[in-house]
Parts: structure tokens; C-alpha cells; sequence
């Protein structure tokens, strides 16, 4: 278990870091100039990857991978236990990313110093909670990190100052570190066999969440009429929907609770 929270820790850390770099190089370059240095490195990457990366025997030869791992995520989602810990990684998440997508048109020119200070807020929740924090405690820190995701975006309502926007959304992203003792629960809950099947499937579950929250928000923002005040009433809406999605998983997230000693399994 030490392991995995290091490694998640590690490539949490990582994607923290690009955030803080993206929010900060926003406020130098133009939107499109960003994307043309994005893909300018994804590019660079691609040799890397192919001459760095080595080969590896496959653990099983399976002539239906298709059809086996759509058996494995049917049965992963089968379980109410694993359902709602993949809900509760990827929803109230996925909203609150929806809330960061409207930095732009709430902040102008500033908004790349919020996004700068809400990874600062990732990174510093991720550290905290996965490094310091006794497991027992991390538990407990569950729901009250899954509601102070989402709490401070309420004030967005009262349309607040670039200033105080930065300060609410650095509070409000410690609430990711929610996920380090909910990734945990998702491992030590599924069956050893499947659990890279599982860490697939909440990556790929919690990139669609945040895909959605992102047009949701965008969508409901032309709705309102564009601009500063239409972001910031969107993104309290939002924060209100996250919290309505947390507060109806709670019931079913206590089932995934791990007992005194972790290690009981189920799918």
C-alpha cells in the first residue's frame, strides 16, 4: 500500500506541476500559443517513448482482450462498493474541473495565476494528506476533503475579486487530496487480478468527468449570457451540483469504509 500511494502521489505530483507550470505560462503567452508549445512537446515526446521504453512479455495471452475486459468492467460495476468509490473519484471532481475551465472569461488576464494557486492547493493537500497523515486520520478526513472541494466555489455567487477568487480556489483544491484514501479503498477492494483493470477504468472514468464538467460549464455559461459574472454564477451552480452529487454517494461510500486492518476484498 506504500508503494501505490507513492506512485500516486508521484504521478499526481507530476500532473500538479504541469498545472502550476500551464497556469503560470498563461499569463505570458496566448492561449493558441500555449497549444502549439503542448504540441510541440507531445511531439518531442514521441522518440522518447519509442526508443526509451522497452518491450515486456504480456502476463496472459488472451485471443478476446476486448471481450475480456469488457466482462472485467461489467463485473468491476457491477459491485455497489466499487461503483460508488468510482463515482465519488469522478463526479464531484469532474464538476469542480468544470469550475477551473471558467478561470478565462471570469478572470481575463488573471486567470493564469488561478490556475497556478489551486495546483499549488493540489500539490499541498496530495503532500499532506499522502506523506504526513496517519491512515486512520485519512479516513476520517474523507468526506470533510470531498465537501471543501466544493464549498468555497459557492462564493462565486457573490462574484468575488480576482484577489479573493485566487484564495478560495487555493482552499478549495486541498479538498483533491479526497482522492488518495479513496484510490486506496478502490484497490484494496478489488480482487488482486483486476486491479489494473480498475485503475484503467477510474482514469479513464475520471478524464470523461472532468471532459463533461468542462462543457457543462462552458454551456451553461453561454446560457447566462458570457462574460465575468455568467463564469462566476456558473461556477457556484456548479459547486452546488457537486455537493448535491456528495452528499447522495456518502450513504453508499461508508460500505467501502476498510475495517480495522485493510485487506478485505470485494467485487
Amino acid at each position: 500500500m506504500f508503494g501505490r500511494a507513492t506512485m500516486n502521489l508521484a504521478v499526481g505530483g507530476m500532473q500538479i506541476v504541469g498545472y502550476a507550470a500551464g497556469g503560470l505560462l498563461l499569463a505570458v503567452f496566448e492561449p493558441w500559443q500555449l497549444f502549439v508549445i503542448a504540441g510541440a512537446a507531445s511531439l518531442a515526446a514521441v522518440p522518447i517513448v519509442r526508443f526509451g521504453v522497452a518491450d515486456h512479455a504480456p502476463r496472459a495471452v488472451d485471443t478476446a482482450p476486448v471481450r475480456r475486459s469488457t466482462r472485467g468492467n461489467r463485473e468491476l460495476l457491477g459491485s455497489a462498493v466499487i461503483r460508488t468509490v468510482l463515482l465519488s473519484l469522478c463526479v464531484p471532481n469532474g464538476l469542480i474541473v468544470g469550475c477551473e475551465a471558467l478561470f478565462v472569461p471570469f478572470a481575463g488576464r488573471y486567470a493564469g495565476y488561478l490556475y497556478a494557486v489551486t495546483a499549488a492547493g493540489m500539490l499541498l493537500g496530495d503532500v499532506v494528506v499522502g506523506r504526513f497523515v496517519p491512515e486512520g486520520i485519512r479516513e476520517r478526513l474523507v468526506q470533510p476533503l470531498r465537501v471543501l472541494l466544493a464549498l468555497p466555489y459557492l462564493a462565486f455567487l457573490a462574484h468575488p475579486s480576482p484577489a479573493v477568487a485566487a484564495a478560495l480556489g487555493f482552499v478549495a483544491s486541498i479538498g483533491y487530496a479526497a482522492s488518495l484514501p479513496l484510490q486506496e479503498r478502490l484497490v484494496t477492494r478489488t480482487d488482486p487480478a483486476m486491479r489494473g483493470q480498475v485503475l484503467g477504468l477510474f482514469g479513464t472514468g475520471l478524464s470523461g468527468m472532468q471532459g463533461v464538467g468542462a462543457v457543462l460549464a462552458g454551456g451553461l455559461a453561454g446560457l447566462l449570457g458570457g462574460g465575468a459574472t455568467a463564469a462566476a454564477t456558473t461556477m457556484g451552480v456548479l459547486a452546488v451540483m457537486s455537493l448535491i452529487v456528495t452528499a447522495a454517494l456518502t450513504p453508499g461510500l461508508a460500505r467501502s469504509r476498510p475495517p480495522a486492518r485493510l485487506g478485505a476484498q470485494e467485487i
